[in-house]
């Protein structure tokens, strides 16, 4: 399947394009499943949680916001957001995709919608691929063809005679760290539903020796301890071989909303690169904390996924590996994008001889949905290789407009 231009969308065919994907798709499989992120969003036992869980999920939010609008009899394209904007364009690509496929790559196309972490790595490759089909390049899908069970790169992308491959990977940050969002979030949903609201203002520094996890049954109980420990008026509670906790009360008076309230307030009784939870209210003031005394390994994380990226292609052309790193947040990010960061890692990548076939490693993060709906793109770090065995032109790989 080559595609040889970028089909456009105008804004009165949303509806349409959005039901075209839902007819291919199942649409009782998206209603239920919507069904189910309502019903998690929605539970009192949840509060720190959902912020992970909806960035996790905002094509099922669009998707949840667009069947809402129908049933509410509204104009689609006159009410749609900015995020189910993005995701609209997003469908009407696959649309066009789907077309124009063969049997093989529908079904394949199909098996990619089936958990959150698929639906995002698919709707990135087709992000990159539209970035190349509105610059003029032909765009070949050789992953979605390909019959064999060997790994192959996505998709082939040609330009006056000249070919490139390109591999999209999609990695979380939190492969590489010992405490994850998710199980933060989780704990401190745990604890705080256990001392919060009796008019007390405290702040939890909780410590593990390796790693956090996320086994829920076990935050219960490091949640009754840290209860019983506050009821005692103690200062530090031993939660497990692996955890312990330090209970720093706070004067009556005290009420902070932001993360850089407590930094401020809190240091330098627990290192600034901690996790930090913050509920506050009249009923009083919590603020978990954890931090683990092993180091995280997120540069190694994302450096083995461009690794493997590099294996998928073939040696034989110039190619690009973008990488969608998730599971961030902006002042991660922004440290990543430091010197000492991506930059300092891809140039270790490109260093290797068994990586010159690759000329280019773009990243990028979360988008502004807006500024991705108007320009189909997001804001990325790109990397030139510079011992780059095939030659293209300058712009050939180039994300710049």
């Amino acid at each position: 399947m080559r595609l040889q231009r970028a089909p456009e969308l105008v804004d009165r065919q949303m509806e349409r394009e959005i039901e075209r994907f839902l007819e291919f798709t199942g649409r009782d499989v998206w209603k239920d499943q919507i069904e189910k992120l309502n019903q998690q969003l929605s539970s009192p036992k949840f509060y720190f949680y959902k912020v992970w869980l909806r960035d996790r999920s905002t094509f099922l939010i669009a998707l949840g916001e667009y069947l809402e609008l129908v049933k509410q009899g509204k104009s689609i394209w006159r009410n749609a957001s900015p995020l189910l904007k993005y995701y609209s364009k997003q469908l009407f690509i696959l649309n066009f995709v789907a077309k124009n496929s063969c049997e093989i790559a529908k079904k394949k196309i199909l098996g990619k919608f089936r958990t959150p972490k698929e639906i995002n790595s698919f709707l990135f490759e087709l992000q990159i691929a539209t970035h190349f089909l509105i610059k003029g390049f032909d765009v070949l899908f050789v992953d979605l063809e390909s019959s064999g069970k060997g790994q192959t790169f996505d998709f082939l992308i040609e330009s006056d005679g000249t070919e490139g491959e390109i591999e999209c990977k999609r990695k979380s940050v939190d492969a590489g760290r010992k405490i994850t969002r998710e199980g933060f979030y989780l704990l401190s949903d745990a604890v705080v539903s256990r001392v919060y609201g009796r008019g007390q203002n405290m702040a939890l520094n909780i410590t593990c020796k390796i790693s956090l996890g996320k086994n829920q049954n076990d935050f219960q109980n490091y949640a009754l301890k840290i209860q019983e420990a506050v009821q005692a008026r103690q200062n530090s509670v031993e939660l497990s071989q692996n955890l312990s906790a330090e209970i720093l009360y706070l004067p009556e008076e005290v009420r902070i909303h932001s993360n850089e309230e407590a930094a401020k307030m809190l240091a330098p009784s627990l290192p600034q690169n901690a996790y930090c939870a913050i509920r506050s209210s009249g009923d009083g003031t919590v603020i978990p904390r954890a931090l683990s005394e092993t180091k995280d390994k997120v540069l190694k994380s994302i450096f083995d996924e461009i690794e493997d990226g590099s294996h998928q292609l073939t040696r034989k052309r110039p190619s690009m590996i973008a990488c969608y790193i998730e599971d961030i947040e902006e002042e991660d990010w922004k440290d990543l994008k430091d010197e000492s960061g991506l930059a300092n890692m891809t140039a270790t990548f490109f260093s290797k001889e068994s990586n010159s076939h690759v000329n280019r490693v773009a990243y990028s993060s979360g988008p502004d949905f807006q500024i991705a709906f108007q320009n189909n793109s997001t804001e990325n770090l790109s990397f030139k290789n510079l011992r780059a065995k095939f030659k293209v032109s300058e712009g050939f790989f180039s994300f710049s407009k």
